[in-house]
């Protein structure tokens, strides 16, 4: 057979990297027999593979589209008997779960975790359960019965350095304060305080408190400016280490480094190919890495800016550079990532350019500030000023940041269907400007199914997330929760109901059809017929019920079709 004009192929690492993204998400969605996610993903991605390349290059690709699946089997499918007798490294703790590293997979940590930090290596000896979790990327449960041996690894290390500077920071400004810094400077967020959260949510400034490309870029831009390149890669490799090594801080290291080796080696840097790249070996190592948000988000923020930055900036020319810089930037940075929020919080926010232009200098100067405590903390002088000043910024962050919430609505709540809309707008808009002239009545085929959704003409019952569940039927769309700390407002919102219910004892939702509260839970009532609604697995169920379980995740919602249930 012969092979040619492979080399006719633009950017042949983009289709690489794509193939690796769809054998993992196809692999997912096959070992947990979706079988049909799987041959749709497997079959969209070689007709755009037949499509954009040509016939030489597709075998190629298949090649590496077969490498990625065969390393997913590799992955979840190492050999972990019940009786684990080994050591594992602690990659995540939290206050109620751990996860550990072992042979570079990834086991949820159970028993007597309070001694265990983060960093530290565990010999140990435990009880393990395969259950293969493949948004997480974990194999399964580790329960620990016997702890042999804790020694702490180099990120140990680096950890124990920024929590001794969140403690000295503790001493100097408060907790809270000294909680932001940290969170900002070098993403140590077990402290930071929910209401920050939720404000710079509401900002659009979420993305300073987990270390990102901004962040990468900050450091690296100073270390190479004071000390050059190669100490500037070196350092910034060290900092991407101390945060944690989030995929977003990871992507931007290996783009940072594919950016200075082009110029020392008198190369064209290619923006889309080192993103690209940087995501094939993320998802090479880690194969899970696709199902993560922060993998989305940041790879998405960056394919915007690298798309859209520079036409949007052209646009407004007028503006001062500076001016023009940021809100290129950012709208570019939204283009694809309000899906992905709409999708995993079901809210964007409004408030993005506004937080970028004002209060993101503000956080690069805390960024340079909070690292430079780093070094230091051991001159207590030094430390003792640069205190006093993150302490006068962070009041000016704080004044700024009220009132802008004060002014102005902080996000919008939209249902998740339209984030269908929001997608199909967007190939509206690719297919007219290349003369596909008739696609722009692809929205309005998806705005009527919208409206068939929400109108709702056959009864249909979602589980929520935040605990209850959401009745639509002929245009009557109520709320239904059994948690007394749900914001019932923004739940509403969020699903464009309009009654709400809290811990209510019964809800009549249409003929011979009830809710019934019954402890944590709800007993559906149709006719002679009782299901439980199970919102808890914490209460213990008494009688005979057919069960709907929504809290483990078996069952998203059901459709109510002649007194008899569908479900989804």
């Amino acid at each position: 057979m012969k092979l040619v004009n492979i080399e006719e192929v633009n950017n042949p690492i983009i289709y690489i990297s794509i193939a690796f993204i769809s054998a993992s998400l196809a692999f997912a969605f096959l070992e947990s027999r979706y079988i049909w996610l799987a041959v749709l993903t497997v079959g969209l991605f070689f007709i755009f593979i037949k499509i954009s390349t040509n016939y030489a290059f597709t075998l190629i690709i298949i090649i590496f589209f077969s490498l990625s699946i065969i390393n997913n089997y590799i992955y979840y499918n190492l050999d972990i008997t019940s009786d684990f007798n080994g050591s594992i490294t602690v990659t995540e703790k939290k206050s109620y779960y751990a996860i550990g590293s072992y042979k570079g997979r990834l086991l949820y940590l159970e028993g007597d975790l309070k001694n265990i930090k983060t960093g530290q290596k565990i010999d140990l000896y435990g009880s393990f359960d395969k259950k293969i979790d493949f948004e997480n990327g974990t194999l399964g449960s580790l329960k620990l019965l016997k702890v042999n041996s804790v020694c702490d690894t180099y990120k140990r290390k680096l950890y124990n350095l920024r929590e001794k500077v969140f403690e000295s920071l503790k001493n100097n400004i408060g907790e809270r304060k000294s909680a932001l810094i940290s969170s900002v400077a070098f993403g140590y967020t077990d402290n930071l305080d929910e209401a920050d959260k939720t404000d710079m949510q509401n900002l659009g400034v979420i993305h300073a408190v987990s270390v990102s490309g901004l962040h990468v870029a900050l450091i690296f831009n100073l270390i190479k400016g004071l000390l050059g390149v190669k100490f500037g890669i070196v350092i910034t490799l060290v900092y991407v280490l101390l945060t944690g090594a989030a995929f977003s801080s990871i992507r931007a290291f290996i783009m940072v480094l594919l950016l200075n080796s082009a110029v020392i080696f008198k190369k064209k840097y290619n923006g889309l190919g080192a993103l690209a790249f940087s995501a094939a070996v993320i998802t090479l190592v880690k194969p899970y890495a696709p199902y993560k948000t922060g993998f989305q988000l940041s790879f998405l923020a960056a394919l915007g800016i690298i798309l859209f930055s520079k036409p949007i900036n052209k646009r407004l020319y007028r503006l001062p550079k500076i001016l023009n810089d940021t809100v290129s930037v950012s709208f570019a940075a939204e283009v694809f990532t309000i899906p992905i929020m709409l999708t995993k919080f079901g809210e964007c926010s409004l408030l993005f350019l506004f937080g970028n232009l004002i209060l993101v200098p503000l956080l690069n100067i805390l960024i340079y500030l909070g690292n430079l405590m780093l070094i230091t903390v051991n001159l207590p002088k030094v430390f003792d000023f640069l205190s006093f000043v993150v302490l006068k910024i962070i009041g000016i962050f704080d004044s700024i940041n009220d009132e802008l919430n004060l002014i102005l609505s902080g996000s919008i709540y939209l249902n998740k269907n339209m984030v269908l809309l929001y997608c199909f707008l967007l190939l509206t808009i690719l297919f007219y400007v290349k003369g596909f002239r008739k696609a722009k009545i692809l929205p309005l085929i998806v705005f009527a199914q919208l409206l068939i959704s929400i109108y709702s003409p056959i009864l249909r019952i979602d589980y929520l997330k935040e605990g209850g569940c959401l009745v639509s039927y002929r245009g009557e769309r109520k709320i239904i929760t059994n948690s007394r700390n749900v914001d019932m407002k923004k739940l509403k919102e969020k699903n464009i109901a309009y009654e709400g219910y809290r811990q209510a004892k019964r809800v009549s939702i249409c003929d011979n059809i009830s809710l019934v509260l019954e402890e944590k839970n709800y007993i559906l009532k149709i006719k002679n017929n009782k299901y439980l609604l199970r919102f808890s697995n914490k209460e213990k169920i008494y009688g005979n019920y057919d069960i709907i379980d929504f809290v483990n995740k078996k069952v998203d919602g059901f459709y109510i079709i002649n007194d008899k249930l569908y479900c989804f």
